[in-house]
């Protein structure tokens, strides 16, 4: 008796009607049953299949995102090397993208090398012989580190271009990045948050944004790839301009207050309160006495 081609281990005559095999080591579905007989031959098909592979464990589980870390995957079904790999092929993905063999392979471990990726809570599939095996959410890239960010101020209306550098900004594929500028914290809530748009493909170590509209100092830096959020591993400060001042009309105003000044400049921000963050016009009397616009709009 053959299955797949390959002889049985043993075989044991019972009947013209009952024969028993210990069937040979194998994988895939459907291998052809044989049974020769005084030089003859009888073929089944459809008839048997081997166990799919299935994934129980894998290590480690995350790798930055230009990938190239030896992973191991344990389990069962992955078919012995010799017969395996001599007579049928073996895809290994992580989220899609193929994983190159390592070398060695058993029925229960088999070695790839990661595949560049972003992302979290991937899950790994390993095809032997057509027959697929997985474990969800079993594997992520690690998070984006930054390091560098210039230049490091902006007009309050923004539309610059900044540079950002670290690791794991994304995998040289695909742009699956947002930035923001945060503002800080106040009363333990990240407010004003402004979002800038990730141009072209990051690398693994730089991505470019051009910055939106925004306000403030001492801001600091996230980006998001892939829903993993980082931030920078020491403190970077982001500035956005000062406002300036160029023409105030009229120039003048009655002592009792109440006249409208048209104060034209830049760097007065992305709007009033609350979407844009307090906007005060201040100034000082001829006698040095300081005080505040009423209204501005």
């Amino acid at each position: 008796i053959r299955v797949g081609g390959t002889s049985c281990l043993a075989t044991v005559y019972f009947s013209d009607s009952s024969l028993h095999c210990k069937i040979p080591a194998g994988v895939g579905k459907n291998p052809t049953l044989e049974v020769l007989s005084s030089g003859l031959s009888g073929i089944g098909r459809n008839l048997l299949s081997y166990d799919s592979p299935s994934i129980s464990a894998i290590s480690p589980s995350n790798d930055a995102t230009s990938g190239g870390k030896i992973i191991s995957i344990f389990g069962s079904g992955f078919g012995t090397s010799d017969f395996t790999l001599s007579n049928f092929t073996v895809h290994a993905s992580i989220n899609g993208s193929a994983a190159n063999m390592s070398g060695y392979h058993s029925d229960s471990t088999i070695m790839i090398l990661a595949p560049a990726g972003v992302g979290k809570s991937l899950s790994p599939f390993l095809t032997v012989a057509e027959q697929v095996g997985l474990m969800t959410a079993a594997f992520s890239y690690d998070l984006p580190v930054l390091t560098h960010i210039y230049p490091r101020n902006s007009p309050t209306k923004g539309g610059i271009t900044v540079t950002v550098q670290g690791l794991n900004l994304g995998d040289g594929r695909y742009q699956l990045q947002t930035a923001r500028i945060l503002s800080g914290h106040a009363s333990g809530t990240i407010v004003d948050n402004y979002e800038g748009i990730v141009v072209g493909t990051p690398s693994f170590t730089e991505l470019v944004m051009v910055l939106g509209v925004g306000a403030g100092v001492n801001k600091s830096l996230e980006i998001t790839v892939a829903e993993q959020s980082g931030t920078s591993i020491q403190p970077m400060v982001f500035n956005f301009d000062a406002p300036n001042i160029t023409l105030v009309f009229p120039n003048f105003g009655g002592t009792l207050g109440g006249d409208t000044l048209s104060v034209i400049g830049n760097n007065f921000g992305p709007g009033l309160p609350p979407s844009g963050g307090p906007v005060i016009i201040s100034y000082h009397d001829a006698n040095g006495f300081p005080g505040e616009c009423a209204n501005i709009s």
